[in-house]
């Protein structure tokens, strides 16, 4: 309890009184442009108390939670921006931003707004890029494959709009296949009942000749990037699992 006989409410949760972790963490949405290194300056705290990281962590996914559902834009920008630079810079504890991570990747995905799931999706790319040790997150992947080939499936009238979804559920998809490649857990991901979605929504976007919007330059095709991820995925599959690739293109 707060020191002042007058105070009822517990510290943690009355503004100067809540501990420097939690301050850290809330400078970061500070809309003071003097205050623009406030990201550096959690990065450091937390290599220096990695101990503090855990908490930080579930504190950033709550504030994602409360803003997705305030639709604060900018909030949830910053989120995912502090939490990507996060896992970048604290390279031994990893492990502990990741699970959490992944659940911030998920509420965005589950939102009906293009621009979250794509930020999303490249968010996740970038996390896959990541040479480390995970843990086996296999439901956790599982359900970003559904989310991914739901967006290689758009569908937006917008032809602009549906190229770009599809383009960042493309690259979702090999994130996973990429960030599980040379582990067992990557023997669950691409087993049959995945690839039964995967290469379908690789195949709709090889074979169907991408729409342009007539007027703009440098568009993205959908089409070029299902081919390579598709060769990606054949190229990176041993001999024990192929089969799934195989049998999901014959049926």
């Amino acid at each position: 309890m707060c020191l002042s006989a007058r105070c009822h409410v517990p510290c943690v949760l009355v503004g100067p009184c809540r501990p420097k972790w939690m301050r850290m963490v809330d400078n970061v949405y500070s809309g003071n442009p003097q205050e623009s290194n406030n990201q550096n300056k959690l990065i450091h705290y937390c290599l220096h108390q990695p101990d503090k990281l855990d908490r930080i962590a579930k504190y950033l996914y709550k504030r994602l939670s409360q803003d997705v559902n305030r639709r604060y834009d900018l909030n949830m920008f910053i989120a995912i921006e502090c939490i990507n630079k996060l896992i970048q810079a604290c390279h031994g504890q990893r492990l502990v931003l990741a699970q959490v991570f992944l659940r911030m990747v998920h509420l965005l995905l589950q939102t009906n707004r293009v621009d979250l799931q794509i930020l999303a999706a490249k968010s996740f790319v970038e996390f896959s890029q990541i040479e480390d040790d995970v843990p086996n997150y296999l439901k956790e992947y599982n359900d970003l494959i559904d989310h991914f080939c739901s967006m290689a499936h758009a569908s937006s009238p917008n032809i602009r709009e549906r190229n770009k979804v599809r383009m960042a559920g493309i690259f979702g998809i090999q994130g996973v296949v990429r960030k599980t490649v040379g582990d067992q857990l990557h023997l669950d991901v691409v087993h049959g009942s995945n690839m039964n979605k995967i290469i379908p929504s690789l195949l709709l976007n090889i074979f169907e000749k991408p729409e342009l919007d007539p007027g703009t330059e440098d568009q993205e095709d959908p089409s070029q990037e299902a081919v390579f991820v598709f060769k990606d995925i054949a190229s990176r599959a041993s001999h024990s699992n192929i089969r799934p690739v195989v049998t999901s293109i014959l049926t």
